[in-house]
């Protein structure tokens, strides 16, 4: 073990014990899956993108068959919209950036 690992080890090795200690005492009630969007058809999928910095809205592409589009709602699944509407263009790697300072 080389000695960069002999002072990083106890230190993770604390807070892995303290994680698992926290888990074991605060147990998480199981919530309802809540779709939040309605694709009707198997042509029609919805591909996660992000969250909005803030947190308040969802990015995503929207594929119905060959057809994408790049859609945000928020994140209770109202106010959807295209940002991009349906085309052959397929948004990918779909991030909001950095947070402006």
């Amino acid at each position: 073990m080389t000695c960069a690992w002999r002072r990083i080890l106890p230190i993770v090795s604390a807070a892995l014990a303290l994680a698992a200690r926290l888990a074991a005492d605060t147990p998480v009630p199981p919530r309802p899956l809540k779709y939040l969007t309605d694709n009707q058809t198997p042509y029609q999928r919805a591909l996660a993108g992000g969250y909005s910095p803030n947190g308040k809205w969802i990015v995503f592409r929207q594929e119905s068959g060959d057809q994408s589009a790049l859609m945000v709602m928020r994140t209770g699944g109202q106010g959807m919209h295209a940002i991009i509407r349906f085309s052959d263009f397929r948004p990918r790697f779909i991030d909001w950036g950095p947070v402006p300072s």
